[in-house]
């Protein structure tokens, strides 16, 4: 490659690099939807956890999707010590303001106090 050669492809470069300069780029972000997602962990007593998981399975997430949750995931750690008494799980909500109506509905029914 000539001198000559390397001066104009650096020109090229300079001259394109300034030229974007020039140019107010606003890069901005917007959600589609208002969902909001809730990942909770539980951490059950000593030795409580298949209680925990079997009072989930067979009740809690009915009442959830009873008050408009919606259930995406649940799991447990495979590592020790969480793997003993930790439940991780994920919740949507379609709004903040549903997430709010429908812990406050959750907490209030009977069913829940059981």
């Amino acid at each position: 490659m000539t001198v000559r050669l390397a001066a104009v492809i650096m020109a090229v470069f300079i001259s394109g690099f300034l030229s974007g300069r020039n140019f107010d780029f606003t890069i901005s972000a917007h959600a589609q939807s208002n969902k909001v997602f809730e990942l909770r962990t539980y951490t059950a007593a000593e030795g409580k956890l298949p209680n925990l998981l079997a009072r989930f399975r067979d009740h809690t997430m009915t009442l959830f999707e009873k008050h408009g949750m919606t259930n995406v995931g649940y799991w447990v750690p495979q590592d020790l010590p969480n793997s003993e008494n930790t439940l991780i799980y994920l919740l949507e909500h379609s709004s903040r303001q549903a997430a709010q109506e429908s812990w406050a509905d959750f907490r209030a029914d009977a069913e829940w106090s059981r």
